[in-house]
């Protein structure tokens, strides 16, 4: 009998940790993705990979971005696709909008690109 119990209390331990070690597999990784330094500011930017959120037609995500000096300031941001259009237009927290552009909205084209590329 007590070999019995104990048979089955240690599958219920290893069954256990199976299932941990499996949850804990599939956990998606959070780390910064750097997306440049901003024209505006000098700072170093950074999308926090952990704060993407996709909807059908929108993504948000936090923008971190940091001084030489390590200061950091965060900014929300939302992507939305424009109807019927490949363009992209963004907003951030700090109510500064317009559309993604490679070179007149660098930071925000290339977080926009590292979301709809980052699984």
């Amino acid at each position: 009998r007590c070999i019995n119990m104990l048979k089955k209390l240690l599958m219920a331990a290893i069954l256990g940790f199976a299932i941990m070690f499996a949850g804990l597999q599939n956990q998606a990784e959070a780390y910064d993705l750097y997306v440049g330094n901003s024209p505006a500011t000098g700072w170093d930017c950074y999308l926090m990979t952990e704060t993407i959120v996709r909807g059908n037609r929108d993504y948000s995500a936090t923008l971190k971005m940091v001084t030489n000096s390590g200061r950091i300031k965060y900014l929300d941001y939302t992507f939305y696709l424009e109807y019927n259009s490949t363009r992209v237009f963004f907003r951030n927290s700090q109510g500064y909008s317009g559309y993604i552009d490679r070179y007149d909205t660098p930071i925000e084209w290339n977080m926009y690109h590292k979301i709809i590329n980052t699984r």
